[in-house]
C-alpha cells in the first residue's frame, strides 16, 4: 500500500505543477468547462416540487339490497386478502356500505400498472365463485393521479365553438413540444335532447320513464355519460351522436318490425353556453 500512496503522489503533483507552469492550459480547461455547462443548462430540468404520482386500482361490487354487514362479511372478506396479495400493492382501503363494497388499492412506484390491472382481474376471477350470486360482477377501474404543472386560460369575444377549437389546436402543439397530458376544462359538451310529444306517448302506449331507462342502458353500455328522466344525454363523446340515439329500439314485435326513438321523438344536439 505504501508502494502504490507513493506513486499517487508525484502523479498529482506533476498534473498540477504542469498547469502551474502553463497558466494558459489551465485557462482554457475552465473554459471549456464553463462552455459544457452553459451547452447542457437547457437539457437540465428544473421544478419547484418533486413530481408525485399516485397509481390505484378501485374495485367495487354492486349487491342490491343488501346490507353493510352482509356487504363487508360475504364481499368484503372474501375479496379483500386476496386483492391485499397481488404483487406492488403499497396500500389497500376498503369500504361496505349498503349495497355496495369499494376497495382501493395503491401501488408501489413505478410499478407495472398494465400487469397490475391484469394481477387483479385473475385475483378475481378466483374469487367469483365465492361471491354472492346475485351480487353484480366487480368493476375495475384504474385511475392516476399527478400534479398539475400550470394552467392555461384561453378567452376572447368568440363562440364557445371557437374557443374549443382553439383548445385542441393548443393540446396538438403542447404534445409536439413535449407535454403529452394536457386536460381542457370549462368547455360545454354538447347535450343531446330528446322531446317527445304527448301524442306519441299515447299512441305507442309508452312513457318517458321507458324511453329513459333504455337510453341509460345503452349509455351504460358504453359510457358515455348520463340520462336523466327528462330524457336529456350528455353526448361527451362524439359515438354517442344523435342518430345512434335516435336509432335506440324501444320496443321489438313479433313480425320482425321494430320501434325505435325516432318513431316517437324529435332528437338534437345543442350546445350549452356557458
Amino acid at each position: 500500500m505504501g508502494a502504490g500512496g507513493d506513486k499517487v503522489q508525484p502523479i498529482a503533483s506533476s498534473i498540477l505543477s504542469y498547469f502551474t507552469r502553463h497558466r494558459t492550459v489551465a485557462n482554457l480547461l475552465m473554459i471549456v468547462m464553463l462552455g459544457a455547462g452553459l451547452a447542457a443548462l437547457p437539457q437540465m430540468r428544473a421544478q419547484f416540487f418533486p413530481d408525485v404520482i399516485v397509481d390505484d386500482i378501485t374495485v367495487s361490487v354492486t349487491w342490491e339490497g343488501a346490507g353493510p354487514e352482509d356487504v363487508d362479511r360475504a364481499i368484503g372478506q372474501v375479496l379483500g386478502p386476496i386483492l391485499l396479495a397481488v404483487d406492488g400493492v403499497a396500500s389497500m382501503s376498503g369500504r361496505a356500505q349498503e349495497g355496495l363494497s369499494r376497495f382501493r388499492m395503491e401501488f408501489e412506484p413505478g410499478w407495472d400498472m398494465a400487469k397490475a390491472g391484469e394481477d387483479v382481474q385473475i385475483a378475481i376471477d378466483q374469487a367469483l365463485s365465492d361471491l354472492p350470486g346475485d351480487a353484480e360482477d366487480p368493476r375495475i377501474l384504474r385511475s392516476t393521479w399527478r400534479d398539475r404543472i400550470a394552467d392555461v386560460v384561453i378567452t376572447g369575444p368568440v363562440g364557445i365553438d371557437q374557443l374549443g377549437r382553439f383548445a385542441d389546436e393548443l393540446v396538438v402543439r403542447l404534445f409536439d413540444a413535449g407535454v403529452t397530458r394536457t386536460t381542457i376544462r370549462g368547455y360545454a359538451d354538447p347535450t343531446t335532447v330528446v322531446e317527445v310529444p304527448s301524442f306519441a306517448l299515447r299512441r305507442h302506449d309508452i312513457t318517458m320513464n321507458d324511453i329513459a331507462h333504455v337510453i341509460a342502458q345503452e349509455a351504460l353500455a358504453d359510457p358515455a355519460g348520463d340520462v336523466s328522466t327528462a330524457g336529456r344525454v350528455r353526448a361527451g363523446v362524439p359515438k354517442r351522436s344523435a342518430e345512434e340515439i335516435g336509432n335506440i329500439v324501444l320496443r321489438s314485435y313479433d313480425d320482425g318490425s321494430k320501434l325505435i326513438i325516432n318513431d316517437v321523438a324529435n332528437v338534437r344536439v345543442e350546445s350549452i353556453d356557458r
